[in-house]
């Protein structure tokens, strides 16, 4: 269980991080059907450019759902904790569905296991938006646990948009 509480600490991203976000932000306003993929190096703070990608997205829309899933709990925790430092009013918007961190509730933004999720799609609802940390990890097979989860999604909205993000 992560703790939602005390965070005042409002990190602002360095410039590559905001680059990062821009152009993620500006290929998706100019290639609507394609999945742009961030690359940053091991330490370059993906869960920061993570936050502030949904930030800037949630300040547009208020009303998107998202998903970010991978594969270790600790990336969720790390990346949880980069949200509520950058938006601590939200705490209450965010989810885990999680076996190993023992928790199970989907909200407007919700970090994910792939390994707790794979089969279960419809629990979503409607996803505006899937964010895939260290998606290098995901294999070409049409039945691989993430490749069914993005289609399980997909059936619910087909405009989902997603982003890639690997070192």
């Amino acid at each position: 269980m992560v703790d939602r509480t005390n965070y005042k600490k409002m990190i602002i991203p360095r410039d590559y991080q905001d680059i990062a976000v821009s152009e993620a932000l500006k290929y998706f306003k100019t290639n609507s059907t394609k999945r742009p993929l961030v690359v940053a190096p091991t330490g370059s703070g993906k869960s920061v450019i993570i936050s502030e990608l949904i930030r800037r997205c949630l300040s547009a829309r208020p009303d998107l759902r998202i998903v970010i899933v991978t594969h270790v709990a600790e990336l969720l925790t790390q990346t949880c904790h980069k949200l509520l430092d950058m938006m601590p009013e939200r705490a209450k918007d965010i989810g885990f569905y999680c076996e190993s961190l023992s928790e199970k509730r989907v909200e407007q933004i919700t970090l994910a296991s792939i390994q707790s999720v794979y089969k279960k799609a419809a629990i979503f609802r409607k996803v505006n938006l899937l964010l895939i940390d260290e998606c290098h990890l995901i294999p070409k097979k049409d039945t691989s646990m993430y490749q069914g989860f993005i289609a399980g999604l997909k059936l619910l909205n087909e405009k989902m948009g997603i982003v890639g993000f690997t070192a």
